[in-house]
């Protein structure tokens, strides 16, 4: 397996990075070329850098089918299939479904259909005769 190894694969794994999640993209240049350009699209936050690329590899690893129908993690005995986003957070299993609140304490108030609330009609026009 090592015999077969090179950088080809490493490299596009790199190149896929940098097209597919912004952070990780080069900064576009400017019409000058004097700017470095705006880097509006780039993290901030070291620590979101980490978690996009363990998402990103999990992906590549084991949802990402190739030509062959295999997955690295496949070719490498990690997994007998390829997975699907909602495999991978949940292994085995099916996604919880979050738990219903009851709500306590007396029920609101009801609106009338028309939104406005219902009034008494006077007395004056209720026996008009003329």
């Amino acid at each position: 397996m090592f015999l077969g190894a090179g950088l080809a694969r490493v490299d596009h794994f790199f190149q896929m990075t940098r097209r597919l999640i912004n952070p990780f993209g080069r900064l576009p240049g400017t019409s000058s070329g004097r700017d470095p350009g705006w880097p509006g699209y780039q993290s901030n936050n070291p620590a979101k850098i980490g978690t996009c690329l363990t998402i990103f590899r999990t992906a590549a690893n084991f949802i990402g089918v190739a030509t062959d129908g295999r997955t690295p993690a496949m070719r490498l005995g990690l997994a007998k299939r390829p997975l699907t986003c909602e495999d991978v957070p949940w292994p085995g299993g099916r996604a919880p479904r979050p738990r219903r609140v009851r709500r306590t304490g007396a029920p609101a108030p009801r609106a009338s259909r028309s939104g406005r609330r219902k009034s008494a009609r006077s007395p004056s026009h209720a026996g008009l005769q003329s």
